[in-house]
């Protein structure tokens, strides 16, 4: 899991504490709060987040807040901003077939990477003349798949594919796309 910190510091007359850390409950990190040090009229903390192994690919921006024995300002917002990383990239995103003729066989390949090695457990989406062109290997963390596409009507073709590995709860998305 990724961890980033911040270090907040106050300077001034008061015995000044942050008593609590709030994070909501589907925020997708979790929050750890340290006096770094106390000084007469100063003090440190250090705020930890650590991203959840769960977290969603995408932007993140989201409070958690401080709670201090300051009347004037009992609570204080921190914002957290992230942009997570999938774990899991696929390349490319969309298989154009182009114009066939019905019966013609068409191969495309996707290839997928991972920040470790995976197995490809499954593809949803697949039938109606998409199919995979052999079973995906052993675990690694670069896999090629490639689908064989042979429509079977006249007509524009679209097809979304969603590729399960064991390394990411969400799959993956292609689309296949022709005439």
């Amino acid at each position: 899991s990724d961890v980033c910190s911040s270090d907040l510091e106050y300077a001034g007359p008061a015995d000044w504490r942050i008593s609590e850390l709030v994070v909501g409950k589907n925020q997708p990190f979790e929050a750890a709060l340290t006096e770094s040090y106390r000084k007469p009229g100063r003090v440190g903390y250090q705020i930890k987040l650590t991203l959840k192994a769960d977290a969603p690919p995408g932007s993140v921006r989201e409070s958690i807040y401080l709670k201090t024995n300051d009347p004037t300002s009992p609570t204080l917002p921190l914002l957290a901003t992230a942009e997570v990383q999938s774990v899991l990239s696929v390349s490319p995103t969309k298989l154009a077939v182009g114009s066939v003729r019905v019966g013609e066989t068409v191969m495309k390949r996707v290839v997928l990477r991972g920040g470790k090695a995976f197995r490809v457990m499954g593809v949803d989406g697949m039938g109606e003349g998409v199919t995979l062109d052999s079973e995906p290997g052993p675990a690694a963390s670069v896999q090629t798949l490639t689908f064989k596409c042979q429509v079977s009507q006249a007509g524009d073709f679209k097809r979304e594919l969603k590729i399960k590995t064991d390394i990411q709860d969400d799959p993956v998305t292609v689309t296949v796309e022709g005439t």
